[in-house]
């Protein structure tokens, strides 16, 4: 309830310092769309500023630390994931992704140790709420006003509209808290407009998960706020909220000529495919975290595991299990959901012992529930889709929590334990050993997440130029591997992918030590590449391509090693087009036509990626089908490739 925002606050020494650098990652952070994106690394350089800035005097001062099992929970549970890093089958990703989901616990754990948290913690919650009833009112103008470019599902600058509706719901039940309790009619005028933009804005979004968290949150605050309530149940307010949650809907179906309705039909059965989907996803990462119970495979790995496990009929891009607890498990092993699942715990029983020591103190149970209902409605969002790998969600989440935390101990002081804390200064030598230790971790986690970024951002330039000059293209990727750091697998991926073509293109004309060293250097770095990264079968890929192009020159039997790895990568990864189109040119150019067609047709009932894989694939299949002979099949696929490339809008040459 963000009743804690004044601007001469923000000028105050740090806090203006403190602010924009965290309005800075969250900004970066909302236009995070993936590992491609070099966002990750300005967005957690800012908030380790923070962090940096925020613990800093508590080497003069000393640090009051909490002594609850909230705090020392969270703690364990950030510590646990960085210790999974051990055995990570893909150490960068899961270096990169431990650094972006620590912003939480981070951010939560040195407020906590700030030289003011309570202070701390309110008025960067209230900023940041002030943040997303922004994002609201855009995202109102982006419904009414901008319909044909963003509709019908409201997301930007979000990457998925269900990310942005939980952001919504992190934001709406302050709103709410803060309508109950203002006093003056202008103020009360002034939130009820934000409640009803915070609300229509997570309606627009067609989050149907989003919705149910926010009505399950709302019917969770109800009774906290009329039982026990000292000031009397505030009828008249209830009421407004009552009109605002049924008149908001309707308001804004007819002023868009029915499209919220339409839309909602829509996403009914869009939801009722894409609920099909989340149950197969389920099903799949259960049986994923059966086979990995104990360790996982890597947090983040999902991506590269779930494939060997996928139900034809899931549809989804399988980026995700969009139940985030289960995805934790698969990943990084049973500990995981057992820790995320005690600190909910945790929270739960701070939240009712405090608000049972409020008895009737209205302004205090609102300070406390309306926060934990943002977090509940975001929490139980988070077991259909996938809020905790994002980083957007998480810089906001930790604010709430921070100021859910300050606003239960005070609680807590005022009726209850006042032992709340415990100080620790160093002195001496341990003070001067404590900050080498703090500047030594924050220059190696800063460090290595700039390298990330910047070896992120050279890559992208890197196939422009081995378009115009191979070997240059190499020696970029040789300054990219001095800055990367060490886990960084894309260097050696690439050095293969190009010494292949290359050798594809110019090993029958090279001198036999050229061909060798060109064979040898592609396939080094592609071993280098596997260890680094041992479940990406596009890596596979690669080494199957390079034994088959080697075939006759430098091998024997390049073509039955390629032949062997390319079922390895379609038994790993069913969906991998490429590899199963090169598998039945390989039948095909060895006369085995039958072998060739039975592998294009074992790829029919699994989903392909949307675009040119998807067109590419049912080209080979239906050109396979005619020289198989079978006119009507070849028709058929050739009708069908043509009318997904219209869909596409891809433009196919006879």
């Amino acid at each position: 309830m963000p009743t804690n925002l004044s601007f001469k606050t923000l000028f105050q020494w740090p806090l203006f310092l403190t602010t924009p650098l965290l309005l800075v990652a969250l900004g970066l952070s909302v236009f995070f769309i993936g590992t491609d994106s070099v966002l990750f690394a300005p967005a957690f350089i800012c908030m380790s500023l923070y962090a940096l800035i925020t613990i800093f005097p508590g080497f003069k001062h000393g640090w009051n630390i909490p002594r609850s099992n909230t705090f020392f929970f969270i703690i364990f549970f950030c510590i646990y994931f960085w210790i999974a890093q051990l055995w990570s089958s893909s150490p960068y990703i899961s270096t990169l992704f431990t650094f972006i989901f620590t912003m939480l616990p981070g951010y939560f754990i040195v407020t906590m140790l700030a030289p003011n948290p309570d202070k701390w913690a309110r008025f960067h919650a209230a900023v940041f709420w002030l943040v997303i009833a922004g994002f609201a009112f855009w995202a109102l103008i982006q419904f009414f006003f901008l319909y044909e470019q963003y509709g019908p599902r409201i997301k930007h600058p979000m990457l998925n509209p269900n990310n942005l509706a939980g952001l919504f719901n992190l934001g709406l039940f302050p709103a709410i808290g803060l309508f109950l309790y203002v006093r003056e009619r202008w103020q009360q005028i002034a939130v009820s407009v934000v409640v009803a933009a915070m609300y229509c804005a997570l309606i627009v979004t067609l989050s149907r998960g989003g919705l149910f968290s926010a009505v399950i949150a709302t019917l969770v605050l109800i009774p906290f706020v009329m039982i026990k309530n000292g000031e009397g149940i505030p009828w008249k307010k209830i009421a407004v909220l009552v009109v605002i949650g049924f008149a908001v809907p309707i308001f804004t179906n007819m002023m868009y000529s029915g499209a919220l309705e339409k839309n909602l039909m829509g996403a009914q059965l869009i939801n009722m495919a894409s609920m099909a989907d989340r149950f197969h996803l389920w099903n799949s990462t259960w049986e994923m975290a059966k086979d990995h119970f104990w360790l996982g495979t890597g947090l983040a790995t999902f991506f590269f595991f779930y494939p060997q496990y996928r139900n034809p009929q899931d549809s989804s891009d399988g980026f995700f299990s969009h139940m985030d607890p289960l995805q934790f498990w698969a990943e990084t092993g049973v500990f995981a959901p057992i820790l995320f699942y005690g600190v909910l715990i945790c929270i739960l029983i701070r939240t009712f012992k405090a608000v049972k020591l409020a008895g009737s103190d209205i302004k205090s149970r609102l300070q406390i529930m309306t926060p934990f209902c943002g977090m509940l409605a975001l929490t139980g969002h988070t077991h259909i889709t996938f809020h905790l790998y994002m980083p957007a969600m998480l810089i906001p989440l930790s604010a709430l929590l921070a100021y859910w935390y300050v606003s239960t101990e005070q609680i807590f002081r005022t009726y209850g334990d006042q032992q709340q804390r415990f100080f620790w200064k160093p002195e001496g030598k341990l003070k001067y050993m404590t900050m080498a230790i703090v500047l030594i971790v924050f220059a190696l986690g800063n460090g290595w997440m700039a390298r990330a970024g910047m070896a992120t951002y050279m890559m992208k330039s890197v196939d422009q130029i081995a378009m115009k000059d191979m070997q240059a293209a190499q020696s970029k990727l040789n300054e990219i591997d001095k800055i990367a750091p060490p886990s960084y697998s894309r260097v050696y991926e690439y050095r293969a992918r190009y010494a292949i073509q290359e050798f594809g293109n110019f090993g029958p004309r090279l001198q036999g030590q050229q061909r060798a060293d060109l064979y040898n250097f592609a396939l080094a770095n592609i071993q280098k590449a596997r260890s680094l990264n041992s479940q990406f079968t596009s890596l596979w890929d690669l080494e199957a391509r390079l034994y088959y192009s080697a075939q006759g020159l430098l091998l024997q039997d390049g073509r039955d090693k390629a032949i062997t790895i390319l079922h390895e990568v379609l038994e790993a990864n069913p969906m991998a087009v490429n590899s199963r189109v090169a598998l039945s040119d390989i039948y095909k150019r060895n006369g085995e036509f039958k072998k060739a067609m039975e592998v294009l047709d074992d790829g029919m009932v699994w989903p392909r990626p949307r675009g040119y894989p998807d067109v590419n694939y049912l080209v080979a299949v239906a050109n396979m089908k005619r020289q198989m002979g079978e006119t009507e099949a070849y028709a058929h696929f050739s009708t069908l490739a043509r009318q997904r490339a219209a869909r596409y809008g891809i433009q196919l040459t006879r």
